[in-house]
């Protein structure tokens, strides 16, 4: 019998930028899957490594049945090589760089995921990583670029969950990712790509949803009545992500903090330092 393969759909961009509730909000739409940041799973040993149910991976029933020993474990360890940021810019280079095995290790681990999904949603976020699955001929890879005002993403950093950075480092961690993002999906990503921006999708969540859905070519609309209905967001089995996919979250909570707590100095910092990625992406100075 002959594997089913779903389209891989990859959310790429920067961390603090939205991709969690962006990906919650897709894996509420019938046929898509959402497994979390698969680059997570390169680690699963680590018992501070969490899947969304509570439990370290290594200990998580559904993992282990999924083939974590025997497939999925060993094949995410192997790809580190191909797909962290500084790989990005040799894989944009020159993509034949990335060997036959990692896109059979890829390609395994897509098939033990499947699970009769029309796509399967990866959060991981890399550059490296997408880059990477577009070499290969084997995976059909789809891309969402979620993107976000710099001031946001500044702000982001500054709040006492996960990884903290200054000002600086944090546009400088901005400028690095999404510059390398937006050479991606005008080059590499060109053709099989859909940016959406964090602030379109937490005011108006239904229309970019149904812009995606146009993208994939996926009828969202029961989806989208399901949360009007109440059903809220999910994560089942999700490994990696931010604090709210080991919490829950009853529905969309936009996170616009900066405004009113950002002095007005560190704006324009943020905003000279970053300026470039602010035009492109239609963001203003106030």
């Amino acid at each position: 019998m002959e594997d089913v393969r779903p389209e891989y759909l990859y959310i790429v961009g920067a961390g603090r930028s939205g991709s969690t509730i962006l990906a919650a909000l897709l894996a509420s739409q019938p046929g898509i899957r959402w497994v979390g940041e698969l680059v997570h799973l390169a680690n699963w040993r680590d018992p501070d490594n969490l899947c969304s149910c509570g439990e370290p991976i290594a200990n998580c029933g559904h993992w282990k049945s999924l083939g974590m020993v025997e497939t999925i474990g060993a094949a995410m360890a192997n790809s580190r090589a191909f797909e962290g940021h500084r790989q990005a810019v040799s894989t944009l280079l020159r993509p034949t760089r990335i060997p036959s095995s990692y896109c059979a290790d890829q390609s395994a681990v897509l098939v033990k995921l499947a699970s009769g999904s029309k796509y399967l949603l990866d959060s991981s976020k890399y550059v490296g990583r997408a880059l990477a699955l577009a070499a290969c001929r084997s995976i059909r890879a789809r891309y969402i670029y979620i993107v976000r005002d710099p001031r946001g993403v500044v702000q982001s950093f500054t709040k006492n969950v996960q990884s903290r950075r200054s000002t600086y480092s944090a546009c400088a961690y901005y400028l690095i990712i999404n510059t390398l993002a937006q050479i991606a999906v005008r080059t590499r990503l060109r053709d099989r790509q859909l940016t959406v921006r964090y602030e379109d999708l937490v005011s108006d969540h239904e229309t970019e949803i149904r812009r995606i859905g146009r993208f994939l070519q996926i009828d969202v609309e029961r989806g989208l009545r399901d949360l009007r209905d109440g059903m809220g967001l999910r994560a089942d089995h999700v490994a990696g992500g931010n604090r709210w996919v080991r919490e829950g979250a009853a529905g969309i909570q936009p996170d616009f903090e900066w405004r009113q707590k950002m002095r007005a100095i560190n704006r324009l910092v943020i905003h000279v330092l970053c300026f470039p990625l602010q035009l492109l992406n239609g963001y203003r100075l106030w």
